[in-house]
């Protein structure tokens, strides 16, 4: 026997009755003891005596199973197996409906019992039992299956040992009225001896008035002392071959003794840890975690989901606080009535999962899971780990299996890159295990920057961690910073991946997606930037610029008119007051530019002027609704009257009396008025290239070249380079104006004498269509680049001038 070498998958982790007798006596280390006591009670039984019975009591994995099997493989051998014959049975005897039912299985493990023995002379009765046993299948009357079981046992001579595992499950099966006769069968001369197993302690054999109450003698398996267990692996290297592992457990004591506590001193666990054990703790982190849960996952998994879904959300809330649970936080946790969890924590606490203890500072009980490293694997194992809670679980974890090395491990996984989310949940529970706070804080900033990384592909992730505002807020503005100069740039490619980024960093801001929708625009993508404006919105609908931003887009880029006219509409409805202003005028003019629908407009104009009490609002509503009168509708007298009523409400707005100047001057043709208007107005109040301009019309008007031209000539000077944008429609009014007067030539002669024929190419072409016979093919002459929007300056002066009765003025 000493030469029996096994593999470690062949250790009977969770069936042991698998092994061959030689390699269960051979891996048989612990409860020695026990095991001699029990034996030497079993054959020191008189004949014919009431025997003693006996029950063990451990949580799973205790070493139960592994005990019966040992007694089992003793009484085989001699000299004991011509006195007993032991009889074992599934773990499981869920067959059992009633004691005929068991006392059928007991025949049916002596029949298993006299094959194993394979003697010849039992072979006659063997074949008989067999038979009898179909025969009996189905009989009700147990006190005639047990008087059979009796009679083959008197045939071959031996007192039968029961060795039942999971006795508590036979005795739940079975009515009060069987348990009592079970018990006076046990208790009558010559009765079998029971050796059961639970891993609870049984109603029936403590309850006072209960059938079992004092029929067995109890023992307790409790778990293995840290030398138990080290004896255990040091039997299991011997039988496995393994003679360096003595070295190992030198090398790992510190996490031998964390293992052990963890562990629970279970053989189970022991036996299932040990491939790991034997093979040494490895160095990486991950692949030491990953290891231990993969042993423990079968055995785990199976068994926790065999539990009812009520149990389960139990079990998940006392794990998940690692700590003993106070009934009222598990109550609070799993919204659970106390009529509910109180009879579900008692079964859990029965059927061996919780321990019950009371609890501190506080009435009442708490719970914790019995089997400490089932605490462990569900902690590790949880889909959700990554949140706050079950981090600070894996945290406790490692603080314990790895204090010896967790600066060494954070300090080196610094310089390791993240490969998926578990990864990352190591490093932050590292951070918080480790004391050196440097190398704490840059593994915390090295995650929450990788967790990012990977959110750029997979957003969900973010859900699963909780990164602090005050590393968003610096990233965010970071990022923010890198992008905008990008757009300056005019990398829009790369500019886009990066607002990406600060989409995923915060997705609830909006300006990142109108940010978005501009650099899609900037590059032609007028149909994306619609869907970034769009989920701007969404998040806040208020935002007047973004509506007014999708508007332009529908309005001048997709030529999406009722879009654009939809998207004014909801700016004015929803939008702050500050830019409602911009959507009705931007909506009136659609109106008047593209619908051309005035009546529309001066609707837009007059709800634009009451929605607002400030003068301000008003006096620029009247002054564009005046606008819309004279240059669209031609109804001048009502483009007089709101000039006025504007005036009353601000007499110094500049725009109005340039607006009744132009009213006066270019369409009424009454100069008095307009001149009296204009002196009204002070210099300053102008810019002062319109202020010339308009004084320059007035000595036009009053045949005054020369001094027209030279403020003509000073208003060019003001411009320097080009045209502002406050000033530009003035200078096309005037080049309107003045070649409708007659003096186009004078005008493109004195640019050219200035050098603006090139300043201003494109006005100045605009100028001389205006006197030119043929102005569209003076236009095609001349270069597209200048044609173009030469074009667009000719169109509009022309229009200015085309139903105002000026009065030409002909030289000759």
């Amino acid at each position: 026997m000493d030469d029996i070498k096994l593999h470690h998958a062949q250790i009977g982790v969770f069936n042991p009755g698998r092994l061959s007798d030689q390699e269960i006596e051979k891996s048989f280390v612990a409860r020695q003891k026990l095991f001699d006591y029990l034996l030497n009670k079993i054959t020191q039984e008189d004949n014919g005596s009431i025997p003693q019975q006996y029950l063990l009591i451990g949580q799973r994995g205790i070493g139960k199973s592994t005990l019966l099997n040992r007694i089992a493989v003793e009484l085989r051998k001699a000299p004991h197996n011509k006195s007993y014959i032991a009889l074992s049975f599934p773990e499981e005897q869920y067959n059992v409906d009633g004691l005929g039912k068991f006392w059928l299985n007991c025949m049916d493990a002596l029949a298993d019992a006299l094959d194993k023995d394979n003697n010849a002379k039992n072979r006659s009765i063997l074949t008989k039992l067999d038979n009898e046993i179909k025969q009996l299948t189905g009989e009700k009357n147990s006190n005639h299956i047990y008087e059979r079981l009796n009679y083959y046992c008197g045939k071959i001579g031996r007192r039968p040992i029961l060795l039942v595992d999971n006795l508590n499950l036979i005795f739940d099966r079975l009515e009060k009225s069987d348990h009592h006769a079970l018990r006076g069968t046990l208790m009558s001369n010559n009765a079998p001896i029971m050796v059961g197993a639970s891993f609870r302690i049984l109603n029936a054999t403590v309850d006072y008035g209960a059938a079992f109450y004092d029929a067995f003698q109890i023992h307790h398996l409790q778990k293995l002392t840290l030398e138990e267990s080290i004896a255990v692996l040091e039997n299991l290297a011997q039988i496995t071959g393994n003679e360096d592992f003595n070295n190992k457990l030198i090398r790992n004591k510190a996490k031998l003794k964390t293992l052990y506590q963890l562990t629970g001193g279970t053989p189970r666990t022991l036996v299932m840890l040990y491939p790991i054990i034997q093979q040494g703790f490895s160095s990486d982190l991950q692949y030491d975690l990953d290891a231990l849960m993969d042993v423990a996952t079968p055995l785990y998994k199976a068994r926790f989901e065999e539990l009812p879904p009520q149990m389960q959300i139990i079990l998940d809330a006392i794990a998940l606080n690692w700590d003993p649970t106070h009934i009222s936080v598990i109550r609070e946790v799993t919204s659970l009535e106390n009529s509910k969890l109180s009879p579900q924590l008692k079964r859990l606490t029965e059927v061996g999962w919780l321990q019950k203890m009371d609890a501190y500072q506080a009435k009442g009980a708490a719970y914790e899971i019995s089997e400490r490293f089932f605490n462990i694997w569900y902690l590790m194992r949880r889909s959700s780990r990554r949140q706050k809670r079950e981090l600070v679980c894996l945290t406790r974890f490692l603080e314990t299996f790895y204090k010896d090395e967790l600066e060494q491990i954070g300090s080196k996984r610094l310089f390791l890159k993240s490969k998926h989310s578990d990864d990352i949940s190591l490093n932050l529970a590292l951070a918080e295990a480790i004391s050196d706070p440097e190398v704490a804080e840059k593994l915390r900033s090295k995650s929450y920057t990788e967790i990012l990384e990977l959110a750029f592909h997979d957003k969900s992730i973010r859900n699963d961690f909780e990164i602090p505002s005050e590393f968003i807020s610096k990233q965010e503005q970071e990022l923010l910073e890198k992008t905008q100069l990008l757009i300056t740039q005019e990398n829009y490619a790369q500019a886009i991946i990066n607002n990406e980024k600060l989409t995923i960093l915060n997705e609830t801001k909006p300006s990142y997606y109108n940010q978005k929708a501009n650099i899609l625009e900037k590059q032609s993508k007028h149909n994306l930037a619609e869907i970034e404006y769009r989920k701007s919105l969404e998040l806040d609908s208020s935002q007047s610029l973004t509506w007014i931003q999708l508007a332009l887009l529908f309005q001048f880029d997709l030529k999406d008119f009722t879009k654009a006219e939809n998207a004014y509409q909801e700016c004015i409805i929803k939008g702050d007051k500050q830019l409602k202003g911009i959507a009705y005028t931007m909506l009136a003019k659609l109106y008047k530019s593209e619908l051309l629908d005035y009546r529309l407009a001066e609707q837009v104009y007059i709800d634009y002027i009451h929605f607002d009490s400030n003068y301000d609002t008003k006096v620029r509503g009247m002054n564009l609704l005046g606008n819309l009168y004279q240059d669209d509708l031609s109804d001048f007298i009502k483009a007089e009257e709101i000039y006025k009523k504007a005036l009353k409400l601000s007499p110094d707005d500049k725009y109005v009396k340039i607006s009744l100047i132009r009213l006066y001057r270019d369409v009424l043709g009454n100069l008095e008025e307009a001149n009296s208007v204009f002196n009204s107005l002070k210099p300053t109040s102008l810019e002062m290239d319109s202020y010339l301009l308009h004084q320059s019309i007035f000595q036009f008007y009053a045949k005054n070249i020369g001094y027209g031209l030279t403020n003509v000539k000073k208003a060019l000077t003001v411009i320097k380079e080009g045209f502002s944008y406050e000033t530009k429609d003035d200078w096309y009014r005037f080049g309107a104006i003045t070649a409708k007067l007659g003096y186009g030539q004078e005008i493109i002669d004195t640019l050219k004498e200035q050098g603006f024929d090139q300043i201003l190419r494109p006005y100045y072409i605009a100028i001389k269509a205006m006197i030119v016979k043929d102005a569209k093919g003076y236009l095609n002459s001349v270069a597209a680049e200048i044609r173009e929007p030469a074009k667009g300056i000719h169109e509009y002066m022309k229009n200015y001038v085309e139903n105002y009765p000026l009065e030409k003025n002909n030289p000759t």
